[in-house]
């Protein structure tokens, strides 16, 4: 595995000395993806690794555990533990076209959210520069924007829904309704509050009636998962848009995580979810064109009728002959997915060019470093954000309360106020804290890695780019603590053992001389060391 310090280090721009790194990292001492390689192996310094590839390093553990997790199953139809590789199975979760409807609803709250986010940034001018190469591309923007094609899916298969079961979504926000007005569980009830702030945040895009009948068909579950990264999403808007506090506002540049997250899964990993989600719930009724004549499913499923979410750059393949159809769209994907990660490649040098144009080398260093290391812990959070949305599908699965909250305990957060703070500056410290493979061993640096292991605790893949070097330095400070304390504990007792022994022969031999007794005549307290001691 790629040295996660050693990958944010070159992406920083820095040279790490090879005998300090072969000390930490002896396993992978001959490792050098953190800078190419001349033809002669010998490696360049210097030479930044692209943000796109740190990325895909800090994210491979948080990404797999999505894939394998049950929400995943569930949609895809797989039982758990099993090969998915086949066409579904009879153990699998039994998820309904309603669910597949929800499952749409809160991803149309998500993309929604982030295209509005993405459109205020570019709006703003103040604080964006790690997002210009992004937000200059007007063309990725429009190929990229999902809300208005999972608009559509969601009323092809509400329509759908309804000539199946009769069962409309009004149907379904009215059920939810019920269940609300019966169940006494406080949790249950207090749903309707954070429903009622979901569908504050959605109105900024949908009209409110459309948003109403949406939100209102969630479960409590899907209500909190989806608020949950609502919520996330927009503490990165200007503070002045959010209406949130200040102090707990984000970095804009997270924002790229998320366009990583979820665009590019979606032109991976979401293919497959479209070839299975059509599978398990295809349209029966035919397309009607604009003039009114029928036209026949594609022979690719994303593009086709109730999936238009999945397909992306679709006027350079949909009308490709029958045979290089599928060829050229899977060459417009891979044109958009580079477009994506020159975006990304470019965010660093944007960030330390435009906000530090005249500070040091060390400084641009430090700077570049803040912001891929808040960069990557935000994918991070996005796919467990992500994970609690598949989970959400499910009966079972209790609400993900606990991630309401996730801007208040977000990592990384000293990066996020000083690259927000135009009057401050990142000290050389925060770089250190960061790469240092031996950093300080004080004691607040220890509390607050302690803290951050407890607070991530079960989630250890969010570590790779912070948490794990300041973690290392308080277990090895907690073991030469350790070590001191039963040194002093040992030698204390030897001591007291030592004095009670020399007590006790003391003893011995007064009263072999008979002193003893002379003693309690004359009045002399002797044994009173002795009592001491044995205290």
């Amino acid at each position: 595995m790629v040295c996660p310090y050693h990958a944010l280090a070159a992406a920083a721009g820095i040279t790490i000395t090879p005998s300090k790194h072969h000390h930490q990292h002896a396993s992978n001492s001959n490792n050098n993806s953190g800078a190419k390689s001349s033809s002669s192996g010998a490696p360049v310094p210097n030479i930044p690794v692209p943000l796109s590839a740190l990325l895909r390093e800090s994210t491979a553990a948080t990404h797999k555990a999505v894939e394998r997790s049950a929400g995943v199953r569930a949609l895809v139809g797989a039982a758990p533990g099993s090969d998915d590789s086949a066409g579904g199975s009879s153990a699998a979760p039994a998820l309904f076209r309603r669910d597949y409807v929800r499952w749409l609803i809160m991803l149309a709250a998500i993309y929604g959210t982030l295209e509005h986010i993405i459109a205020e940034l570019r709006a703003d001018h103040s604080s964006n520069s790690a997002l210009a190469p992004f937000l200059a591309d007007p063309e990725l923007a429009a190929i990229l924007a999902r809300l208005q094609p999972l608009l559509d899916d969601i009323h092809a298969h509400e329509s759908e829904m309804t000539l199946e079961s009769g069962i409309s979504l009004a149907d379904l926000a009215d059920e939810q309704a019920l269940w609300a007005d019966d169940d006494d569980d406080e949790a249950v009830n207090n749903t309707s509050a954070l429903r009622k702030e979901l569908l504050d945040s959605v109105g900024a895009f949908l009209p409110l009636p459309v948003a109403s009948t949406y939100i209102h068909a969630l479960t409590p579950s899907q209500v909190v998962a989806t608020l949950a990264y609502v919520r996330r999403l927009r503490a990165m808007l200007p503070t002045s848009e959010s209406g949130s506090d200040p102090a707990l506002a984000l970095h804009p540049a997270r924002i790229l995580a998320h366009v990583y997250v979820r665009y590019m899964g979606d032109l991976s990993g979401g293919q497959h979810i479209a070839k299975r989600a059509y599978a398990r719930w295809p349209l029966s009724s035919p397309s009607i064109s604009d003039d009114n004549s029928t036209t026949t499913t594609p022979s690719i499923i994303a593009g086709s009728p109730g999936f238009v979410s999945y397909a992306f750059a679709q006027p350079e393949w949909d009308h490709a002959a029958d045979g290089e159809r599928q060829k050229t769209k899977s060459a417009a994907e891979v044109r958009v997915k580079d477009q994506i990660r020159r975006a990304l490649d470019d965010a660093l040098d944007g960030e330390s060019a435009l906000n530090h144009e005249r500070a040091d080398v060390r400084t641009i260093t430090t700077i570049r470093t803040a912001v891929a290391e808040v960069i990557c812990d935000e994918a991070n959070v996005s796919f467990e954000l992500s994970a609690a949305l598949f989970d959400a599908l499910m009966d079972d699965v209790p609400a993900p309360i606990h991630l309401l909250n996730s801007v208040q305990t977000a990592k990384a957060r000293h990066f996020d106020e000083q690259l927000l703070n135009p009057d401050s500056s990142l000290a050389s410290s925060d770089l250190d804290r960061t790469l240092s493979s031996s950093s300080s061993s004080s004691t607040s640096s220890s509390d607050e890695s302690s803290s951050l292991e407890h607070e991530r605790e079960g989630t250890s893949s969010r570590h790779l780019l912070h948490a794990s070097s300041a973690l290392s330095a308080h277990h090895t400070f907690s073991t030469l603590l350790h070590h001191k304390h039963a040194a002093t504990r040992w030698m204390m007792g030897a001591v007291a053992m030592g004095v009670l022994a020399a007590a006790v022969m003391t003893t011995a031999v007064w009263a072999s001389r008979g002193l003893i007794g002379s003693h309690r005549e004359s009045g002399i307290a002797m044994p009173a060391v002795v009592s001491a001691v044995t205290l």
